[in-house]
């Protein structure tokens, strides 16, 4: 009995020693397969520049580069491609079945320290311009706290930025990545006019796996709302200022799992407007795009996401003519609906509310061509 008790602690004992190395090897595991991600997706490109290991911990820096000319290719060959954005991040994990700061499989910190900003951007330089705070529990879950310093910038034509400090929070619920993040003001000045927004709100909720989304491999299925308390804009050569209140964007996607139709919301806010002594209030418009075939939508999320070539821009709009002739039956097939179910609002001249409903129905055969003419 005492060697067998002696044997489960040891046994015990060599668990507890080694535990924090075989997590150690599978955060960096799973690091390699993050950067893996983001490359595979469209513009962005990562590398691990180092990454060291140890028992208790790994930490490491990490290259993401933003490919610019992939969003905006040159207008002509003869034009220089735009300079890629280059953004360092250094992280460190601190990893142990049980954390000193609590129940926490990992505590993880990543910095931007925005070295190549730092003769341009004005802030508090003895700390990172972004940092992410971020811990993972012992069943998986994540919760996390992002923020960036407040900063200044003044742009080529002496337009001038003022960002106030940036705050989020975020945690996961059954699943779904939920997300609210919070702005106090920016100010925007030039020598013809000065802009003020006050309160930005970032709010989210995110289902499923998001480099899945974004390489297309799933349906993105989430509700995102942004908005701003309030838009002032002074033009210095008129008495007149602009005032937008309660403006926000609210937009969602989601999937019918029984019968793989996606469904997505678009709805515009708008509290109040005045300019000088004209006003308007409660404007709404809700968008509907409802029945769209989950593999098409894919598919045509990938066209769209491609850029087109610089010197042949016409071969985009033949490779999506061709998709289109070749699938028109099963993108129609499940009768999808464009509808505005809400378009509202209130002016001095009077009130207007409206809506359109419009589907596609019972169509059974399609062209076997398709002319589509672009002009620019």
């Amino acid at each position: 009995m005492n060697k067998l008790l002696v044997g489960g602690a040891i046994v015990a004992a060599t668990a507890v020693v080694a535990a924090p190395k075989i997590i150690s090897l599978n955060i960096a595991e799973t690091i390699t397969g993050l950067v893996q991600n983001v490359t595979e997706m469209p513009i962005y490109n990562a590398e691990i520049k180092s990454m060291d290991s140890g028992w208790f911990s790994t930490s490491g820096v990490i290259l993401v580069t933003l490919e610019l000319d992939k969003v905006m290719p040159p207008s002509s060959p003869d034009k220089a491609p735009m300079d890629d954005i280059e953004i360092e991040l250094d992280f460190n994990i601190d990893h142990a079945p049980v954390l000193t700061s609590g129940s926490k499989l990992a505590n993880i910190e990543v910095n931007y320290r925005a070295e190549n900003l730092k003769s341009s951007v004005t802030w508090d330089h003895a700390k990172p311009l972004y940092q992410i705070h971020a811990q993972i529990d012992l069943s998986g879950d994540l919760s996390y706290q992002d923020k960036s310093e407040k900063f200044q910038f003044t742009s080529d034509d002496n337009i001038k930025f003022d960002v106030k400090s940036y705050a989020g929070n975020a945690h996961t619920l059954d699943g779904h990545l939920i997300y609210t993040g919070e702005l106090p003001a920016i100010d925007v000045t030039s020598p013809e006019v000065n802009m003020t927004l006050q309160q930005l709100v970032f709010d989210s909720v995110i289902k499923g796996d998001l480099a899945s989304m974004f390489n297309y491999d799933q349906i993105p299925q989430y509700e995102m709302t942004v908005s701003v308390n309030q838009i002032e804009v002074k033009n210095e050569t008129s008495p007149d200022v602009l005032t937008l209140d309660h403006m926000s964007i609210l937009v969602n996607s989601e999937l019918d799992d029984a019968t793989n139709l996606v469904r997505s919301d678009q709805i515009y806010k708008l509290g109040r407007f005045s300019f000088g002594e004209y006003f308007g209030e409660e404007f709404e418009i809700a968008l509907e795009v409802n029945k769209l075939d989950k593999n098409m939508y894919m598919e045509l999320a990938k066209i769209f996401s491609e850029p087109a070539p610089v010197e042949h821009p016409e071969q985009q709009v033949e490779k999506m003519v061709t998709f289109l002739e070749s699938n028109l039956l099963t993108i129609l097939g499940p009768e999808p609906e464009f509808n505005i179910t809400r378009f509202k609002g209130k002016l001095p001249e009077g009130h207007f509310n409206a809506v359109l409903n419009a589907k596609i129905e019972n169509v059974e055969t399609a062209p076997q061509q398709l002319k589509i003419q672009i002009s620019g």
